[in-house]
């Protein structure tokens, strides 16, 4: 549901000057200018509260303000990386680090490295640990169920129900 609410957020506030200044010829480029983008600044504001509205979290409401005002660009993408790194590092200054300050408990990076080492715990020898922690792969999972992964895996169930 939050995926629809998304698109309609991003169609709803993405105006059609910015998909035609965003997308020249050639494909996507970034304009040379912006001083004619004031209002699409205003709508790419707009949208990110009526996407903090329905719910989005902080990082998500980031993501529709830029692909409103940049379209789903390299732009926006710089944008979008741009905006969250200032975020975090803003964190460091206000609250230092760990817990609630940059790089807490709660960042999707300590989140995702936590993950693989917990995982990486319940494999058995030092190189299946090792692979588990970098690629997130369970030898352990593989040996057990096989490569292709167990019975409910996309590849013995491409589409669900099995």
């Amino acid at each position: 549901m939050k995926a629809f609410a998304f698109a309609a957020v991003v169609a709803l506030f993405s105006s059609a000057e910015a998909s035609a200044q965003m997308y020249g010829p050639n494909g996507p480029f970034v304009p040379s200018h912006f001083g004619n983008h004031v209002s699409i600044g205003r709508s790419a504001g707009f949208a990110g509260q009526a996407a903090g509205a329905i719910g989005f979290n902080h990082e998500n409401q980031v993501a529709v303000e830029c692909v409103t005002q940049f379209g789903v660009t390299y732009a926006g993408a710089g944008c979008v990386t741009a905006r969250l790194t200032a975020d975090e590092l803003n964190k460091c200054f206000t609250h230092g680090f760990g817990g609630r300050g940059c790089f807490g408990d709660n960042n999707t990076l300590v989140a995702m490295v936590r993950h693989r080492m917990e995982g990486a715990a319940r494999e058995s020898g030092v190189v299946n640990q090792a692979i588990r922690a970098t690629t997130d792969i369970s030898v352990k999972d593989i040996e057990e169920h096989g490569i292709l992964g167990g019975s409910n895996s996309f590849f013995n169930c491409p589409f669900g129900g099995c």
